[in-house]
């Protein structure tokens, strides 16, 4: 059996593992993919986490619903997360995406549903991210976060969602969600590694009861070793070869890439970091089996580079008017 994974609690009392598997690959063969979660599922991981806008909900569901007819799990062992696109942030709109991803993902309920991002998008059919001269197209007037929100509602209080969230809004825009919420935010998801340690966001987050989960965990090393994508930047810090990681992985005989899930883990933050090559899966999988020590913690908490890796490209337009990353956190 494989080994289980330490959980989160929600505020609604829901386990969340501590540890999934992301599966956002635009252009990525879907076989490629589906194999991913298949083999992820195998080693262990149990909290799978897709997208609408990911466009890739039926090839992650046929892997689970492969892995529970083969006997390996059974639904409820897996904690499945998806989102709702920008394209449906009026409020009768949020069941119809959450009922057209269920459809594909082949289940009648996800664990977690998020709205994926605070900027809503004007819908053109066949276009998932609408832009005239660079410029992401909006609905005028741009739709009201608590209108999104009540939809969001609906979808928990009808059991098409155990647990509802938000993904990459800023403080200002959780907190008015928050206030005004009947059912408030479980969880939040958002960017977060060791070179943006997101401090801020995470104590905000903590004191509303909110579980704070990283994605990108591993600073997005695809992004700065140049693989074409929409976030690329060949000059983008590479975090798994930052000097002072290495030197943490070597002393506790790990690789990169688990000394930084585990920073996180340790800060009780759910990481999601996304690889299709098995034993890339199976090392960040095995990351509980060391506790870094309070000054080893604090070396990686003082790495100099902070900044975004990838939340500066296709779909954050920084010319929309709900654009989240203009504020502090």
């Amino acid at each position: 059996m494989p080994a289980s994974v330490p959980t989160v609690k929600l505020s609604n009392g829901k386990q969340m593992p501590i540890l999934g598997v992301g599966t956002l690959g635009w252009g990525q063969d879907p076989a490629d993919i589906a194999k991913a979660v298949e083999v992820a599922i195998d080693i262990g991981y149990r909290h799978i986490d897709t997208a609408y806008a990911y466009q890739n909900e039926k090839v992650v569901g046929e892997a689970i619903r492969k892995k529970i007819s083969e006997g390996k799990v059974k639904r409820e062992d897996i904690f499945l997360t998806t989102k709702l696109h920008g394209q449906f942030h009026r409020r009768a709109d949020v069941t119809k995406c959450l009922k057209k991803s269920l459809a594909d993902l082949g289940f009648d309920y996800v664990d977690l549903y998020l709205v994926h991002g605070p900027m809503g998008i004007k819908h053109v059919e066949g276009n998932l991210f609408p832009s005239e001269n660079g410029v992401l197209q909006v609905e005028d007037p741009p739709i009201d976060h608590l209108e999104t929100w009540k939809g969001m509602e609906d979808v928990y209080n009808a059991g098409l969602a155990k647990a509802i969230g938000l993904s990459n809004h800023n403080s200002k825009q959780i907190q008015r969600i928050y206030d005004n919420a009947t059912v408030k935010p479980m969880a939040l998801q958002v960017e977060c590694n060791a070179y943006f340690k997101q401090h801020e966001l995470h104590e905000f987050c903590k004191k509303l009861n909110i579980v704070f989960t990283a994605w990108s965990p591993l600073g997005a090393p695809w992004r700065a070793a140049g693989t074409g994508t929409p976030f690329d930047d060949k000059n983008s810090p590479n975090l798994l070869q930052d000097p002072d990681v290495i030197a943490t992985a070597q002393k506790y005989k790990k690789q990169p890439a688990q000394i930084v899930l585990r920073y996180l883990t340790q800060r009780g933050i759910v990481a999601i970091p996304k690889s299709s090559n098995p034993d890339r899966l199976r090392q960040n999988f095995e990351i509980f089996d060391i506790t870094i020590a309070p000054e080893d913690m604090k070396i990686i908490d003082n790495l100099k580079v902070n900044q975004r890796a990838a939340s500066g490209g296709l779909g954050f337009s920084d010319k929309h008017p709900q654009y989240p990353f203009n504020e502090p956190f």
